[in-house]
């Protein structure tokens, strides 16, 4: 250190001082070891996570849009409006 330096006009640091601000809005979650073993990091939890909420696993899982468009929507689109009469396919009768 160099001589100029005066330490003894400084306060003492603050320990933990933005503690409570990092982790506002952190949620830890305990893995099992075994668990732990196959999803080593945050990322590969997340991965795994977000695949299982995708195809609708667990009590509060997205619900998918419905798949019927309304006709102003596939307008918008640029297409036929499913159920419509324009879409419906007229199957030959055959006698």
């Amino acid at each position: 250190m160099r001589v100029e330096y005066d330490f003894s006009q400084m306060k003492p640091a603050t320990i933990g001082k933005y503690f409570n601000r990092a982790i506002a809005g952190m949620k830890l979650v305990k893995l099992d070891d075994d668990v732990a073993e196959i999803f080593p990091d945050t990322d590969a939890v997340n991965r795994a996570l977000r695949l299982l909420i995708e195809i609708g696993v667990g009590s509060r899982a997205r619900k998918r849009p419905a798949r019927h468009t309304t006709k102003r929507h596939a307008a918008a689109l640029g297409r036929k409006a499913k159920g419509s009469r324009a879409t419906r396919s007229r199957k030959p009768v055959s006698r």
